[in-house]
């Protein structure tokens, strides 16, 4: 805006000898304010939240059942889908306070966080808790830790760069667009940028928090339904 003010200026005071057009601002969504790390900082919290609790429920999950600890309560009068809700809770929790802690260390870097601070930690939180119960449902399926850590090229990687969070999903080759919105992350980043820019509040971002649950139950399913014939 500054350089194009400046052309119009230039060429005005060149053609008439005087600037006969004054150009006034008016932001429809963010402030002049607003920096580049306002708009990248709070995407990065979801991928955070998200790498971390896929990565630490899968290896934890995996090592539960390579020294036999599932084997050994599934002989008990506890009922598989019991363990997987069991395992969900307690890997929730962690992912509840590692969420907060990551939005925390995010406020350093961009302060348009504090003013919507609610709202992202839900998207946040629902993220986190939804690669919970993915990580916990492939892990049943895995063998080795190695096959969880490969999943971060398969599962991870792509989100970071086909969601939005550095590049535009419209600036992105035709062909790949539809593979950014099966993607969890790309509805979070979509909500967080709704939410920064424009302003927006709960039933605004709906749709977008209802991909985040679906993401969670496809996890939930899928776990349960593994759960007997992967220890089997």
């Amino acid at each position: 805006m500054k350089a194009i003010k400046g052309a119009i200026s230039e060429t005005l005071i060149d053609t008439f000898g005087e600037e006969l057009i004054n150009i006034d601002e008016k932001y429809v969504y963010g402030s002049e304010d607003i920096s580049v790390m306002d708009i990248l900082i709070p995407s990065f919290p979801g991928f955070i939240a998200m790498f971390f609790s896929f990565i630490i429920s899968g290896i934890l999950l995996l090592r539960e059942r390579l020294t036999g600890t599932l084997e050994r309560m599934l002989v008990s009068a506890i009922k598989p889908h019991e363990i997987f809700f069991g395992y969900l809770i307690a890997f929730s929790i962690v992912a509840t306070i590692q969420s907060a802690i990551v939005i925390l260390i995010a406020l350093f870097f961009s302060i348009e966080i504090l003013k919507h601070f609610l709202l992202i930690y839900i998207l946040v939180l629902l993220l986190a808790v939804g690669s919970v119960s993915m990580s916990i449902s492939l892990a049943f399926r895995m063998k080795t830790e190695l096959q969880v850590i490969q999943m971060i090229p398969i599962f991870i990687v792509p989100q970071f760069f086909l969601s939005g969070m550095i590049v535009s999903i419209d600036a992105l080759p035709q062909y790949l667009r539809p593979i950014s919105y099966i993607m969890p992350l790309t509805y979070y980043v979509n909500a967080t940028k709704k939410i920064i820019f424009m302003q927006a509040s709960l039933p605004d971002i709906f749709l977008h928090m209802l991909a985040l649950l679906l993401y969670f139950a496809i996890g939930m399913i899928l776990g349960s339904a593994r759960l007997r014939v992967a220890i089997q």
